[in-house]
């Protein structure tokens, strides 16, 4: 596809930030929007099963809404243009029926650690962006959830490669690895 996204709510207690990233393969671009918000300006919801992220304050409409016991995971965000970044609205919807997501602990050391829920998901819905409307369908649209929480040092370095593809056969294949503080990375 003609665009690859990065969106995320990130709550690191002290801090929070709305972070969206579009790299458009055509015009060889990367636009990002960051907005650094207080700790407490949303919750994150406690698991996929029937539950809720958002924030939706000053002009930015960000939700997850994570249906898992009905195969479905939806996202909606409306990001106004800022700066350099020309603003994005839309709504996908991502198929779990057929994905059985995985769930790992990675351990970090002096009783701390992680854990994520991945998968790769068909997807479908639109997104207006630089003017023009994009569409996704399931048979061509993709998208990876890693819902993660951890206990990390103060100062880190983190490495993450994420790619996928549908084959000839129509199969669907991705890769989501990372290079963080795990002390057993295998």
């Amino acid at each position: 596809g003609r665009l690859f996204m990065h969106i995320a709510l990130f709550n690191a207690k002290l801090m929070s930030m709305v972070q969206v990233k579009i790299f458009d393969r055509e015009s060889n671009q990367k636009y990002v929007f960051e907005k650094p918000i207080p700790g407490s300006a949303f919750k994150v919801a406690e698991g996929l099963y029937g539950t809720r992220t958002a924030y939706q304050k000053r002009k930015i409409d960000f939700v997850f809404e994570n249906e898992l016991e009905r195969d479905e995971l939806r996202v909606r965000l409306s990001i106004p243009k800022k700066g350099d970044f020309p603003g994005v609205d839309g709504e996908l919807r991502l198929d779990t029926s057929k994905t059985e997501p995985q769930i790992v602990s990675i351990p970090f050391g002096d009783h701390r650690g992680m854990y994520s829920h991945k998968g790769l998901f068909p997807c479908e819905g639109s997104l207006d962006f630089r003017g023009e409307s994009h569409a996704f369908t399931r048979d061509s649209g993709y998208a990876f959830i890693d819902d993660h929480k951890g206990y990390y040092d103060y100062q880190m370095q983190w490495g993450w490669l994420t790619g996928g593809a549908y084959l000839d056969d129509g199969t669907l294949v991705g890769i989501n690895i990372t290079k963080n503080a795990s002390i057993d990375p295998e």
